[in-house]
Parts: C-alpha cells; sequence; structure tokens
C-alpha cells in the first residue's frame, strides 16, 4: 500500500463553505476530523452548518435603533404588574446574545486547536512526499545505471559473440530477452513514478483543502469577534439609553403621583374586595373539608373503639383459656401422682399376694405324701390341691369320731392357728 493512499480524495467547495472531505465512510453532511499521523476521528458538523444563533442574524439586534417607547399619557404612566419594561426585555436579549456569541468563540478556539492538528499532519505528508520523490529520483538514477552498464555489457557480449564464429543465433536471442527484460522494467518504473505523483497531487489537494478550511474558520472567528464587539458597544448605549429613559420616567412618576395613589387605592379596594371573597369561598371549601374530615375521623374512632372492644374480649376468652389450661395441668399432676400412689399400693399388694400364694403353696405341698410340684403352678392347681387337703383332712376328721376318738372341732382348730399366726405376723 502507497503512503499517503488512506486519505480521502479531496472536493473543493465554491463560496463561502467550508471544503469537505470526500470519505465515503462518513454520513453525508459530515466533516472529518484527523488526529496526529492521519488518524480519522469522529464527523464534525459541516461549516455550513455553524450558522449563527437567531439574535445574531441581521435585522433582529435592533434595538439601539428601535423607536421610542410610547409616551406616557394619563393612564400610560404605568406599565401592567405582569408585564416587564421593553428595555428589560432588550438587555435580557443582548446578554442572550453575549453568551451565543462566547459560546461560539469557545468552539471555533476548538476548531483552531483542531485545525493546528491537521496542519502538523500536513507537513508530516509533506516530508513524506519530499522523502517519496526523492526515493523515485534515486530510482530514476539507478534505472539510468543499469540500463547505460547492461547496454555497455550487452554490446560487450556482442561483440564477443560476433567474433565467435560457433553460435551467432544464440547470441541474438539472449540480446532481445535483455532488452524486453529491461523495457519491462522501465514501464514498472514509470508505473511507479505516476503513482507516486498521484499520491503527491492528492497530498497537496489535502494540505490544500485543510488551509481553506483554517482560512475559513479565522474569517468566521473575526467575523464573531467582531460581531461580539459591536454587541458589546450596542449594549453600552443601550445602558446609556435606558439610565437616561430611568430618569425620564422617576421625573414624570414624581408629576402623576398623586392620581396614582388615588387610582391604586381605588385599584387595592377592589382587590381586597375580590380577595376577601376568594378567602370566602376558600373559608366555606375549608369547612367543608373539615367536616368530611371530622366525620371520616368519628368513623375511624369508633372503629378503633370496636377494635379495642373486641382485642379486650379476645384478651379475656385468652385468658380464660389460660386459667382453664392450668386448671387441667393441675388436675393432670394430680392425676399423675394419684396414679404413682396407685402404683405404688398396687406393687405392694402383688408383693404381699405373693408372698401369700408362696406361703400358700409352701403349706400345700411340705405336708407328707404330697409331691413337690416340678414346674410353676397355676393358682387353680393351687386351689385343687388345697381343696384336696381340706377335703382329706375333713374326712380323717369323721373318721376319728366316729371311732369314738374325743377331737376338738375344726372351727376351734382354725381359730387357734389365725391367733398364733397373726400374733406371729405382728411379730
Amino acid at each position: 500500500m502507497a503512503p499517503g493512499s488512506h486519505l480521502p480524495n479531496p472536493v473543493v467547495l465554491s463560496g463561502t463553505e467550508t471544503p469537505l472531505l470526500n470519505n465515503p465512510t462518513l454520513p453525508m453532511g459530515s466533516r472529518a476530523r484527523f488526529g496526529p499521523f492521519g488518524s480519522v476521528l469522529m464527523p464534525e458538523p459541516r461549516h455550513d452548518e455553524l450558522s449563527l444563533p437567531a439574535p445574531l442574524c441581521a435585522g433582529i439586534c435592533h434595538r439601539a435603533t428601535s423607536p421610542d417607547p410610547p409616551e406616557l399619557r394619563p393612564g400610560h404612566g404605568e406599565q401592567d404588574g405582569n408585564e416587564r419594561p421593553w428595555y428589560i426585555r432588550t438587555i435580557e436579549e443582548k446578554d442572550a446574545c453575549l453568551k451565543t456569541l462566547v459560546e461560539e468563540i469557545d468552539r471555533l478556539t476548538k476548531y483552531k486547536a483542531e485545525c493546528a492538528q491537521k496542519d502538523v499532519v500536513i507537513n508530516n505528508l509533506l516530508r513524506e512526499v519530499q522523502s517519496l520523490k526523492k526515493q523515485l529520483e534515486l530510482l530514476k538514477d539507478s534505472a539510468d545505471t543499469g540500463m547505460h552498464t547492461k547496454q555497455g555489457s550487452s554490446s560487450e557480449e556482442g561483440t564477443d559473440v560476433l567474433n565467435e564464429e560457433s553460435s551467432p543465433e544464440a547470441t541474438a536471442e539472449q540480446a532481445e530477452a535483455e532488452n524486453q527484460a529491461l523495457l519491462a522494467q522501465l514501464t514498472a518504473i514509470q508505473e511507479a513514478h505516476k503513482e507516486l505523483c498521484a499520491e503527491l497531487q492528492r497530498a497537496e489537494d489535502d494540505y490544500n483543502m485543510a488551509t481553506g478550511a483554517m482560512c475559513s474558520l479565522q474569517r468566521q472567528l473575526e467575523i464573531q469577534a467582531s460581531q461580539l464587539r459591536s454587541a458589546k458597544s450596542e449594549n453600552e448605549k443601550l445602558q446609556k439609553e435606558i439610565r437616561g429613559r430611568d430618569n425620564q420616567l422617576q421625573a414624570m412618576s414624581d408629576k402623576f403621583g398623586s392620581l396614582r395613589e388615588e387610582w391604586k387605592h381605588e385599584e387595592m379596594m377592589a382587590a381586597m374586595e375580590k380577595e376577601n371573597f376568594s378567602l370566602r369561598q376558600v373559608v366555606k371549601e375549608q369547612e367543608f373539608k373539615l367536616n368530611k374530615q371530622l366525620e371520616l375521623i368519628n368513623a375511624l374512632q369508633s372503629t378503633a373503639w370496636q377494635l379495642q372492644a373486641e382485642a379486650l374480649t379476645n384478651q379475656y376468652h385468652i385468658q380464660k383459656q389460660q386459667s382453664a389450661q392450668e386448671e387441667m395441668q393441675s388436675k393432670a399432676e394430680a392425676m399423675q401422682h394419684t396414679e404413682l400412689q396407685t402404683r405404688v399400693a398396687l406393687e405392694r399388694v402383688t408383693s404381699k399376694f405373693e408372698r401369700f400364694r408362696s406361703k400358700i403353696i409352701q403349706a400345700t405341698f411340705s405336708t407328707a405324701g404330697i409331691k413337690a410340684p416340678q414346674a410353676e403352678l397355676t393358682d387353680e392347681e393351687v386351689l385343687e390341691a388345697m381343696q384336696k387337703i381340706i377335703n382329706e383332712r375333713m374326712e380323717f376328721h369323721q373318721m376319728l369320731k366316729q371311732k369314738g376318738v374325743k377331737v376338738p372341732s375344726l372351727t376351734t382348730i382354725e381359730t387357734v392357728t389365725s391367733s398364733s399366726n397373726n400374733s406371729k405376723g405382728k411379730r
């Protein structure tokens, strides 16, 4: 890629417009900014789009030559309270014009700095063009010297070949091939020379375009500065005129002071009546709103009381439930205590019953003629064994009576045995 080929083709515009860069990658109507070393930055607005603000255009700033305000006739000596005086509006317009001019100057200073950067880029491009020219001249000199040397060598070889009688046709073909190679080299050098010339022309066009843009920006800056100076002078004139008019107005106001006071008093009374009427309306509206709010407050208070009553009833029910729960817990504890007592009594009874049962079993099976049990006896077996012993005893007692033996009765024996057993148990 040839140096400087990334630069766009220049397009020169006529008139006061700023020359633009014909870059297809940028949007239409915008101008490319070049950073250092030819890098393309963000697009800027065109010079023809940098129009002046409305207050700076011709026919707008005409307050210095504007006609005098209307004469102060009776009834016109005082302006409306809502309208501002014309000179205040004029001063505000002039201040706005000055602000816009200052902003425009700041913007143009930025453009001036960018133009300085572009000048640096153009100087770099010119240096590249000069170096390319030098390289082109060196290439031309080297090509000419090469052609002369090749022609001399070819002529010497031709003479040698002519002297040699063995191969005349081969030497002729070799000379033609060398001539064709030299011609091709020459055409390539000429094409490179044309490309470098075109690149140089493009760089010169870019330089001319940048210088034209800078000149147009400088002219615009001078125009803006002159407009700013004229606006400042016009503002000073207007301030002087305003001071004079203020003095005139003060004198006229002093003259018509008495009339104005009466008129003001009447207007004040009418305004006070209107204000009183409006205040009455406002008071009525506020009273209506207050009544509504009081009704709402009463409704809210009634609902609050209902909620408080419900809360108290709920609290009473909760306390009642808690007391019932405590009673149930106390009853459950008492039942647990009685259950423990009954368990203890049951254990005592069972232990006594087991001892009594073991004694009965011992008494039953310790008598002579009865076999000892081999396994655990049930209550029925124990009862059967006791019944058998009792029956045998009664039979034996009956037999003794029948034989005439004096024996005590069974009831006396049982009472004696029971009393002896009780005495033993007490011991």
